[in-house]
């Protein structure tokens, strides 16, 4: 072992401060006690310790642990946590295994996302969807904001910056919460407790990443659903190997490549030892109730290039009661292929097409065996021809809920039903949600929100509903020739502000003359420079509308940016998904320019781009931020403390390599890999797992309350003591399961979040109990207590609390001490 070994006693002759232990890479527990030693006017020999002074690369309490050669734990951390590049392999398999759920056969495990996400996937009863119905039915407060899955958050906190997410599926942003290839932008926080929004059908790849249903996972998880949605099961072996291979559902059997069933008879001949009609897969395939029969009726004109197609497709009939049976087989509910999209002249040419032929005909199903409404919910709005009732704030969101569409088509209802959230665009009689924002307005919209940005006023664009004043119509766009265009909040953000553009000249790469904009005809696909009159009038005459501000626009306090309009069907894609390979427009307008080009729009790629290709790829980038105090640099500068850094050069006589037979293969998932060395010749691989996993591999999705806590702005310079526990309140001993205690600064911290996990002491935790967040403020100077907080837990059956808090500190005491109305217990 590597280290030095000192007793506190010798470290205290030594002169040694607790700030020194700190900087060896001591704990901060062992640098307490020995700071408590020092503070004694008698040491007493119980207290003296050792500390263990380790040489680099060696930590822990003595010495025992080391990481692999990396250049810092930082970097070694971010390439456990995301690997941006597509995998054919699974690189992290993490279960949640503290509720009782058959997922299938392995190696599929459930994903605590997986619960209450819209779709049944644990093939027990639906144990994951059965208590789900209370965040439907749940309502916000008028000073919280609604998230798509019903947890409120405050309204404060609503896209309060470009890509703080607060609601656990990222309703609350504007725009797409891509992870884990964004954990630049994104805090690995945000990514890790995210789950795929329910109204979108997405599949959870279990890191963040939602992809549809059978594309794939950066992490390799789809990999382990199609393994277990392939297993033999009770089929014969040959009737097996061939509908796997016919159907595409993967491409290997057994490790073996369909490719080398080169022989289509082989193949054939192997279907011909089902007995059909056979079910394939053996279990659920879609919505854990969804199963395929086949039945081929001329297995001689199969084809080894087209995906074998099923005849039947059964159901679950209770849960989809709007759709008639046609036949029932056994105790299925079944109704033909060509009745669910599966036409016989329609080609696929993979699983995921006939996945997605089938999709539409099932979105008005519900989840629950037993929906039986006792009370009479005014929140709730029952779809027709269906049993189904869905939350009123999902009516004219662009999604549909009902198997006939109809929450999308009542709008004289949207508009009554008083939602804070809502815009109601001009000359239109409905009032949409604001999850719809990337489907913006044509011609603008007006809204009830109380305030604007002040960077919108005179912005070409009409936010706010005209008024009369004076017996005139005024908005925020009237006047506008009185108001200087060019100014500190519209330079160079990527908008014309001006008519001719001058806050934008000199601010990118100069390709037109002076007061014509360049842009990519909507017509020719080829670079022009657009005259200023036909800037921002109504008519679309650049590709993805980049010459109308209006389309596609979104805005706060940080960035103003937008999307690429797509004209043919009137949606939004994000600049993220220019030139992905993926067709997100109609008519594939996002992909046509760039051809066969894929990433031609990563910013690296930007100062070597044609300007053709740069004008198109400007189209909804991210701009240079608004001008606002909180981004603006403190003046007068605060001084510079300059900390030595700590020499982290291992030392010669230690360099050594990873034992062999450990590789470098996320054997601990998203916990970091740590060698435990037990002698010379002694190695183990030890896991260090993160709060929100544990496990000897940290393989386990840990239950844990999700916290963001913001602290609003007080006209105090003192510090505060900041202390927030999770408690349970079934008792008057209100035992505290787990606490963090933080440092607020008022001037330094105002506006920002603090992120935390608060875990249970007991796995799993005990349903039947009542738990509470108790946040307690202190001056930090004085320990004077300040004042408390009580927030109780919601919806405790979710496997992850996630909460947000805005709380405005108090200058001094809220309750004097000889008057608390509480009684305290010791």
């Amino acid at each position: 072992m590597h280290q030095q070994n000192f007793t506190f006693d010798e470290l205290h002759r030594l002169n040694i401060t607790s700030h020194e232990i700190l900087l060896w890479s001591s704990s901060i527990d062992l640098a307490e006690r020995y700071q408590y030693y020092v503070d004694q006017s008698i040491r007493s020999i119980e207290l003296n310790e050792q500390f263990f002074n380790c040489t680099p690369p060696m930590f822990g309490s003595r010495c025992q642990y080391s990481f692999e050669l990396v250049s810092n734990v930082a970097d070694m951390t971010l390439n456990v946590l995301w690997q941006s590049d597509m995998t054919d392999a699974v690189t992290h398999r993490t279960c949640y295994i503290l509720l009782d759920c058959d997922r299938g056969p392995a190696p599929m495990c459930l994903d605590w996302r997986e619960i209450c996400n819209g779709r049944i996937d644990c093939f027990n009863n639906g144990v994951d969807e059965s208590q789900c119905f209370e965040l439907e039915i749940n309502e916000c407060n008028e000073n919280e904001y609604r998230c798509y899955n019903g947890i409120c958050i405050p309204k404060m906190l609503l896209d309060d910056s470009f890509q703080a997410v607060e609601c656990l599926d990222g309703s609350d942003l504007w725009v797409d919460h891509d992870c884990p290839s964004a954990y630049i932008r994104n805090s690995i926080f945000e990514c890790t407790e995210y789950a795929c929004r329910p109204d979108e059908g997405q599949f959870s790849c279990g890191d963040g990443q939602c992809v549809e249903d059978f594309d794939k996972c950066q992490n390799g998880r789809h990999i382990l659903l199609a393994q277990s949605l392939s297993v033999q099961g009770y089929l014969p072996y040959d009737c097996w190997i061939a509908v796997v291979c016919l159907s595409k559902i993967t491409d290997q059997v057994n490790g073996v490549s369909c490719e080398q069933f080169v022989n289509l008879s082989q193949v054939l001949g192997g279907l011909e030892t089902c007995e059909f009609p056979v079910q394939f897969p053996t279990i659920p395939v879609f919505l854990g109730h969804v199963r395929f029969l086949y039945h081929p009726k001329q297995i001689l004109n199969i084809s080894l290039e087209s995906t074998l197609m099923p005849e039947y497709v059964c159901y679950d009939e209770q849960l989809c009661d709007f759709l008639k049976p046609t036949f029932y087989h056994g105790n299925l509910t079944c109704r033909y292929g060509y009745e669910m999209g599966l036409e016989s002249d329609v080609a696929v040419s993979d699983w995921k097409s006939i996945i997605n032929l089938i999709k539409p005909h099932f979105r008005g199903c519900i989840t629950r065996h037993y929906h039986n409404i006792t009370s009479d919910y005014s929140s709730l709005y029952t779809c027709k021809n269906s049993s189904k009732y869905i939350s009123k704030y999902r009516l004219i969101d662009g999604i549909s809920d009902c198997a006939l569409n109809d929450d999308e088509q009542v709008s004289e209802l949207s508009c009554s039903l008083n939602h804070p959230f809502r815009l109601q665009c001009l000359n239109e009689n409905h009032c949409q949600s604001i999850s719809l924002l990337r489907n913006i307005c044509q011609f603008g919209k007006q809204n009830n929100f109380d305030d604007i940005l002040f960077s919108e006023i005179c912005d070409r664009v009409t936010d706010l509903s005209p008024m009369i004043i004076n017996g005139r119509n005024h908005s925020d766009e009237t006047d506008c020739e009185n108001w200087q265009c060019n100014n500190i909040y519209t330079r160079c953000d990527g908008f014309w502000s001006c008519p001719h553009g001058e806050d934008e000249e000199n601010c990118t790469r100069s390709i037109c003359p002076k007061g014509l904009l360049p842009c990519i005809s909507s017509n020719r696909s080829a670079l022009i420079c657009l005259p200023a009159n036909q800037v921002g009038d109504g008519i679309i005459d650049c590709l993805g509308a980049s010459d109308e501000i209006e389309y596609c626009r979104e805005s706060n306090e940080y960035h103003r940016t937008r999307g690429f309009y797509c004209q043919n069907d009137r949606m939004c894609v994000q600049h993220g998904e220019l030139c992905d390979g993926n067709q997100d427009c109609l008519e594939g307008e996002d992909e046509n320019f760039c051809a066969d080009r894929l990433q031609l729009c990563e910013e690296s790629n930007f100062h070597n781009l044609a300007d053709a290709d740069y004008v198109f790829c400007q189209i909804g980038s991210i701009r240079k931020p608004s001008f606002s105090l909180e981004m603006a640099s403190i003046y007068p500068p605060l001084p510079i403390v300059q900390i030595n850094p700590i020499n982290n050069q291992l030392n010669e006589q230690y360099i050594y390599s990873s034992p062999g037979k450990f590789s470098q293969s996320n054997i601990c998932n998203y916990g970091l890999q740590v060698y435990h060395w037990l002698g010379l010749d002694n190695i183990s691989i030890v896991c260090f797992c993160p709060p929100n996993y544990y496990g000897d591999r940290c393989q386990f999705q840990n239950q844990r309350v999700s916290l963001t806590l913001r602290l609003g702005l007080v006209e105090r310079q003192s510090p505060y003591a900041i202390v927030v526990s999770l408690v349970e309140d079934d008792d008057n001993q209100q035992e505290v399961h787990s606490s963090h205690q933080l440092t607020y600064l008022p001037k330094d911290g105002c506006g920002r979040s603090v992120n935390m996990y608060l875990l249970y002491s007991v796995r799993p935790k005990n349903n039947s109990k009542n738990y509470s967040i108790h946040i307690d403020a202190f001056d930090k100077s004085s320990l004077t207590y300040i004042a408390s907080w009580h927030l109780k837990l919601p919806f405790l059956f979710l496997p992850v609390n996630r909460l947000a808090v805005f709380l405005t500190l108090p200058i001094s005491r809220t309750l004097r001490h000889n008057h608390c109305p509480l009684q305290c217990y010791k």
